[in-house]
């Protein structure tokens, strides 16, 4: 054989060959030790936000107190990091007692704070909930500028409420199929939960 039909042919099995057998290995992987099918399904390790602190969400470009970090729990005891969000308009006409909070880390008591009040007693306020796919966080790539973008259809009575399924970001937890559904339902009724009450 020449050698030069010699290089071709391990060329072909190189370039052919080397994926196919990690392909084959990653196969095997996710057969023996099913743990890493959630890793591969739902890339819930991967953050994009590693520099970052998701309890302080002016690191995202959100004004002093615009957004609350605070935990949701769930049906089944997980705790899902969110933010509350104030639309800009309503946060400039309420500067003052939004930025006298003290509102570092995650906050307790989420109701106890001026952003709740505005978002609970104001009768055209409209809450959108933001509930993001598969990888990264609630401070991930375009996701705050998406964000400012929702509230800015109404600067003053959209606010947007998004979070971290379990596993992800700050949630407690590790992803599965069941927990996520319970998360979003446990998301909705926080939205509910927080409309006026009828008079």
């Amino acid at each position: 054989m020449s050698t030069a039909l010699s290089l071709v042919l391990k060329a072909v099995l190189v370039t052919i060959g080397v994926p196919v057998a990690l392909y084959l290995g990653a196969i095997s992987l996710f057969i023996v030790a099913p743990s890493f099918q959630a890793y591969a399904v739902y890339l819930h390790k991967v953050t994009l936000t590693w520099s970052k602190d998701l309890n302080v969400p002016e690191q995202f470009g959100f004004l002093h107190n615009q957004a609350v970090p605070f935990y949701i729990d769930t049906e089944d005891g997980f705790g899902l990091h969110a933010w509350q969000i104030v639309p800009s308009g309503a946060y400039h006409q309420h500067e003052k007692q939004l930025l006298n909070q003290d509102l570092s880390g995650p906050v307790s008591d989420i109701t106890s704070t001026i952003n709740f009040r505005l978002l609970r007693e104001d009768p055209e306020a409209r809450l959108v909930l933001y509930m993001h796919g598969t990888s990264g966080t609630i401070g991930s790539t375009v996701r705050p500028a998406s964000y400012r973008n929702i509230y800015s259809a109404d600067a003053n009575h959209i606010h947007v409420l998004t979070f971290d399924y379990r596993g992800y970001g700050l949630s407690t937890g590790v992803p599965t199929e069941p927990g996520l559904l319970l998360d979003a339902l446990a998301v909705v009724k926080w939205g509910n939960d927080c409309r006026p009450d009828p008079t």
